[in-house]
């Protein structure tokens, strides 16, 4: 990475990271696409279940609701959680604890935004 400085720094979503190096490879800004940049993409094309415009969107409701960041709205935006099991497992970590309605308004979020 001779010359290469990192200009800014900034968490998106799965979803929008398949779309900026779908744009990149696709406006050749990257010359050489990489067997890591290609085995990145695969796995995104396979696991992303959201739009990068609807992953904005459910960034924008999550974060509006108590007891959530923008780390941990990033995570349910990526894996989708459909269960309350799920979204618990998420917030494994954290000082927070849910209630049963936090767990709710957060699965309506996400059943609103899945295919």
């Amino acid at each position: 990475m001779i010359g290469k400085k990192i200009l800014d720094e900034k968490t998106i979503t799965m979803a929008e990271a398949k779309e900026l190096l779908e744009k990149l490879i696709k406006e050749k800004k990257i010359q050489e696409v990489s067997y890591v940049t290609k085995q990145t993409l695969d796995y995104l094309k396979k696991f992303i279940r959201i739009s990068a415009e609807d992953a904005k969107k459910m960034l924008e409701e999550l974060l509006k609701l108590d007891k959530i960041n923008e780390r941990i709205a990033i995570k349910i935006v990526d894996l989708m959680p459909r269960t309350p099991e799920e979204v618990r497992a998420i917030y494994a970590k954290e000082i927070y604890i849910l209630t049963k309605e936090d767990v709710e308004k957060i699965l309506n979020i996400v059943y609103k935004y899945l295919r």
